[in-house]
């Protein structure tokens, strides 16, 4: 299975395959979505990959790190393995033992952006004594003055899952999902390269209280936001984005009226877009486009709360949040909806994988309009400001 599915991540998409960049619109790279091949990436996923639990879910976590890294290798990507320093949950080995996976695309122009083997404080090496740095790194000292900072579209999933779930949809889809993404915008970017800078981040320990993208912000993002390295447009955290069902009353919500006045949907045929007021800018330009690239997947948004309730709150876009980076969750709406959730039957056999298919279809064509800022290559983007 590992070496079947390491082969498909070779075979580029026919339009991709041309190398011409006139072939490259979004409606090509979004008809390269494969649904076999989102459904080969669950598969091959190592179920019950936790720091609890015992040895075997130790392992498994080891195992889908390295898995990541190759997945990630066999697309081109030199990726980033980031060491998880405390505080963090008490389990064996301590949090230092585990890491987050982080890959990008730079945007036209930014290639420069952060120097992939610039010093930092957060270096370390892997057992083959090869150096571990942030992703991009930290050092910009080298950039000419005149030069704004780097505008970064960040793209999130978790790879961790809960004891003795298989973690299918919590967060499986939304790895397949990420890596499909990987895929696609790696080969276009060989011959037309997106305005923006795309970081793909695969947290760790997010099942233990978001530990991973709390470290990263902490030491990494918050260090080059404060001292203008940098400038994230918005985050997006895919968190289980595969279940869906018709039946009457199968949604449930925190709200049984929405401000607006409306009822709150009682059908689970959506994706929702979770966030805060503030940012409304950022989360109607994302369900925008989604709805755009994929007309048949309804987007509801969920962005009228003024300050952030416990309920959005429980992905990696919640430390992006408190630095003031708009930041949302794509979400199934977990167990507002999943009755799997965290659960042993959260396995393959419950995902849609049409309607999973048509979730990371509406989230490339997000992320394309979102980093492709240039209105002649990509008719009716639009940039955020």
């Amino acid at each position: 299975m590992l070496a079947w599915l390491a082969a498909l991540w070779m075979i580029p998409a026919p339009c991709l395959a041309s190398g011409q960049p006139e072939a490259l619109t979004p409606t090509c790279l979004l008809d390269h979505v494969d649904p076999d091949r989102l459904m080969a990436t669950l598969t091959a996923l190592p179920p019950s990959r936790s720091p609890r639990g015992g040895e075997e879910n130790q392992r498994a976590l080891v195992k889908m790190e390295e898995w990541l890294v190759e997945q990630l290798r066999a697309m081109g990507f030199e990726p980033q393995v980031l060491p998880i320093h405390g505080p963090g949950p008490e389990f064996e080995g301590g949090p230092e033992r585990w890491h987050n996976i982080v890959v990008e695309i730079p945007g036209r122009g930014q290639a420069q952006a952060h120097a992939p083997d610039a010093p930092s404080d957060r270096a370390s090496t892997d057992g083959e004594g090869r150096a571990r740095r942030p992703a991009g790194g930290d050092d910009t000292a080298n950039q000419p003055a005149s030069l704004p900072p780097p505008e970064v579209l960040v793209l999130s999933a978790h790879f961790d899952s809960v004891q003795g779930s298989p973690g299918a949809d919590d967060d499986g889809t939304g790895v397949a999902a990420l890596l499909e993404i990987a895929r696609i915008l790696k080969e276009s970017h060989k011959a037309d390269p997106l305005d923006r800078t795309v970081r793909l981040c695969f947290f760790n320990l997010e099942e233990t209280g978001l530990v991973g993208s709390r470290d990263y912000c902490s030491h990494i993002l918050r260090h080059r936001i404060n001292n203008d390295q940098e400038k994230v447009i918005g985050m997006v955290s895919l968190e289980m984005l595969g279940y869906f069902t018709d039946a009457p009353d199968s949604q449930a919500s925190p709200l049984k009226v929405l401000p607006d006045g409306t009822p709150a949907p009682t059908v689970g045929d959506f994706i929702a877009v979770v966030g805060i007021a503030a940012h409304q800018e950022f989360s109607k330009a994302l369900a925008d486009a989604m709805a755009s690239g994929e007309p048949t997947m309804p987007v509801h948004r969920a962005d009228y709360f003024p300050i952030p309730i416990p309920d959005i709150l429980r992905s990696d876009h919640a430390p992006f949040l408190l630095l003031g980076v708009p930041a949302v969750m794509l979400t199934d709406t977990a167990n507002f909806r999943n009755p799997n959730y965290h659960r042993a039957s959260d396995s393959i056999a419950t995902i849609d994988a049409e309607r999973f298919a048509k979730v990371v279809r509406a989230v490339l064509a997000a992320a394309i309009t979102l980093a492709g800022a240039d209105e002649d290559r990509h008719e009716g983007s639009e940039p955020l400001r």
